[in-house]
């Protein structure tokens, strides 16, 4: 009896929370721009993602699976989380410094330093579709649609 009361009585564990991007992120950039370039939407102020093109999905040699590349360009001082939409089987994010591969990714400020910040990576799907992604920055939410491989 003591044990099952001991059990019950347990207190529940901490909430885990998203990894944070690793430390070297800041230092991984392929470039610095001033402003992201007009192709991508610029979303919630501090990400910039390719709203309005499809990506062309390349085959990665894995079955059931596609790759469309396509660099993240953030605002440097920006904290954000990208992920893909609940229900998406298949699809995952990889940005050089940003994530490992996964189907969120979380981008930490690059304290002191001032405009866009790019990173080398892209899109994994299962098959081309039209891609859910959830921003999250600061207080705001809101969901894209990246067109890989098919139009959304």
């Amino acid at each position: 009896m003591l044990i099952v009361s001991a059990c019950s009585q347990a207190k529940p564990g901490p909430v885990p929370q998203p990894t944070p991007a690793r430390p070297e992120q800041c230092a991984t950039a392929v470039d610095t721009v001033p402003e992201p370039p007009r192709t991508l939407e610029v979303v919630l102020g501090v990400v910039a993602l390719p709203t309005q093109k499809v990506l062309q999905a390349n085959d990665v040699g894995q079955p059931g699976e596609l790759f469309a590349k396509q660099g993240l360009v953030v605002k440097a001082d920006a904290e954000v989380e990208l992920a893909v939409g609940d229900g998406v089987v298949g699809a995952r994010l990889e940005w050089n410094g940003v994530a490992t591969t996964g189907p969120v990714t979380h981008h930490v400020p690059c304290v002191g330093q001032t405009g866009w910040r790019a990173y080398a990576g892209g899109f994994y799907v299962a098959e081309p579709s039209c891609l859910p992604i959830m921003v999250r920055a600061g207080s705001g939410e809101q969901t894209v649609r990246i067109a890989v491989g098919v139009a959304c």
